[in-house]
């Protein structure tokens, strides 16, 4: 009977085994349903101290969906096929250069604002640990950050908690979709100087009712809360953090490793890989067969001990005559079917990826145009994944900035003060040559279109505006006028959209001949 093969994540799980989530859902569930009851829960959204109001709202569902692979056991599988597995590896560094490139900046038109971004950044050597940040959250589908705030003026400094120390994550026990508290695992002292923690609680940083992010001190606990806390032993959270998931459904606890999926294939892959070559080592082996006709077996022992058993040495010349026959003898291992399977599981794991094959070394059957053409969805998928990083990046500096506001370091004049935005890198450099080929044909032809009276040029100028515009070129149409239309106001976007869905050039009505011409 053939062996069954292990998976990489099963051989994982024997070597570091599980994590067995409480049982206090139910205890917590308990608690929200008597406050509710109590009438110390209303439908509110929950609020802080610093905005009076309800404690939570009520809502359907409850529950949290687990993967199908303990979190554990995910982010061990995923941490060794980084650490092994290049073409595994290479599928993250793609993610990161591309997603973050060669940095991510903020900027704020209120000086004072800009002063506490910097700060946050700097203090937090966001420029050098930013990249890292987000190669782990696809690395292991989930990040937990906690946030330390000085009181005297607001400053946030993040630590971090590796992911395998999560015991579990708690969501709103009447939505789901909120996830509420982090749970952290015993912490062992593994030197001297080194502190021995029992299990934390970190309260999760959302936005409030306000549209601000506070502390777990700065905002009123919700009845429950206080089961959850007493069920580790605890008075009061621990701690702020960040928490941050990936390749999730919204009442998923934990978040799973862009890796997961393809674990099984790129290390068969691998193993794949190792066997063809060691039997392409074997195929390296010859060996001589000599054949003498009509000697004795005295004679060929003779024969055999006079050359030593040895081949000739390279360059060397064989005398023999017409009764001596040398014939190499050679493996023939028909490696080409095995290729074949290799380069399909290369396939599976690099396409589980998002990544088209011709992106990694395999240009047989591709050129250019179909290269170019089998990208666009995965520029798609990269340009999702680099809103998913701002979104994260802007939640942590708009905290920074609340929790400045607090301190009462910084006062904003006017809303558009504490306005932040992420400035986020270019995806792919654009092809300016191809680019402006194009717009010289537009311009062509619209003047074509003008001499014809088929368009006005405030129509030609609004659309030629639309096209530089893909260039990141605003062209102010405003100022250009024309005989028929006068001064020409508006955005070009609008006036393209309004032109085409009026004018008979377009829509075929009281101009049938121009429209049949074109």
């Amino acid at each position: 009977m053939a062996k069954t093969r292990k998976t990489l994540g099963q051989r994982i799980v024997e070597r570091f085994g599980g994590v067995t989530k409480p049982d206090l859902e139910r205890q917590v569930r308990e608690a929200f349903r008597d406050g509710f009851d109590a009438g110390n829960v209303n439908d509110d959204p929950a609020t802080s101290t610093l905005a009076p109001g309800g404690y939570g709202y009520r809502a359907t569902g409850g529950g949290a969906r687990q993967p199908n692979i303990p979190f554990t056991q995910a982010i061990a599988t995923a941490w060794a096929l980084d650490q092994s597995n290049p073409l595994a590896k290479r599928g993250l560094d793609i993610r990161r250069d591309y997603v973050i490139g060669g940095g991510v900046t903020a900027q704020a038109a209120d000086p004072a604002l800009q002063e506490i971004i910097d700060e946050f950044w700097q203090r937090n050597d966001m420029a050098r640990q930013a990249p890292k940040l987000v190669r782990q959250l696809f690395l292991f589908g989930a990040q937990c950050y906690p946030a330390f705030v000085r009181g005297a003026d607001g400053r946030v400094l993040l630590g971090y908690i590796d992911p395998a120390q999560i015991e579990t994550v708690i969501p709103h026990p009447d939505n789901a979709m909120q996830m509420w508290a982090v749970v952290i695992g015993e912490t062992p002292r593994t030197q001297p100087w080194e502190t021995q923690y029992a299990k934390r609680v970190y309260r999760v940083i959302r936005q409030d009712v306000d549209g601000h992010y506070y502390t777990a001190a700065q905002t009123e606990r919700e009845p429950w809360e206080d089961t959850l806390l007493a069920h580790y032993g605890l008075a009061d959270y621990s701690g702020d953090c960040f928490y941050y998931k990936i390749n999730d459904v919204v009442n998923q606890e934990f978040g799973v490793s862009e890796l997961a999926a393809i674990a099984d294939w790129a290390d068969q892959h691998d193993e794949t890989l190792f066997a063809l070559g060691d039997r392409e080592q074997m195929g390296a082996y010859f060996s001589w067969d000599v054949t003498l006709t009509g000697a004795d077996e005295a004679t060929v022992k003779k024969v055999a001990k006079d050359r030593g058993g040895r081949a000739p040495k390279l360059g060397t010349v064989n005398f023999h005559n017409e009764s001596e026959t040398w014939t190499m003898n050679y493996p023939d291992l028909k490696q080409s079917g095995s290729i074949g399977t290799a380069d399909a599981m290369r396939t599976q794991a690099w396409g589980g990826l998002g990544y088209p094959v011709a992106w990694f070394g395999t240009p047989q059957g591709t050129h250019l145009a179909t290269a170019q053409a089998q990208g666009d969805p995965t520029w798609r998928m990269l340009d999702y994944l680099q809103g998913v990083v701002e979104q994260i990046f802007s939640q942590m500096l708009e905290f920074a900035r609340d929790q400045a506001v607090v301190a009462g370091a910084y006062t904003p004049d006017a809303e558009t003060d504490s306005i932040i935005t992420m400035l986020m890198p270019e995806m792919t450099t654009r092809d300016v040559t191809a680019a402006a080929g194009a717009l010289a044909g537009v311009a062509s032809a619209l003047i074509t279109a003008q001499t014809q009276d088929w368009i006005t040029k405030a129509e030609a100028a609004a659309i030629f505006a639309k096209v530089a515009a893909e260039l990141d070129v605003e062209i102010d149409t405003a100022r250009l006028s024309d005989e028929e239309s006068g001064a020409l106001t508006g955005d070009a976007p609008t006036l393209l959209k309004d032109f085409m869905n009026t004018h008979p050039l377009f829509t075929g009505a009281d101009n049938a001949d121009a429209a049949g011409t074109v």
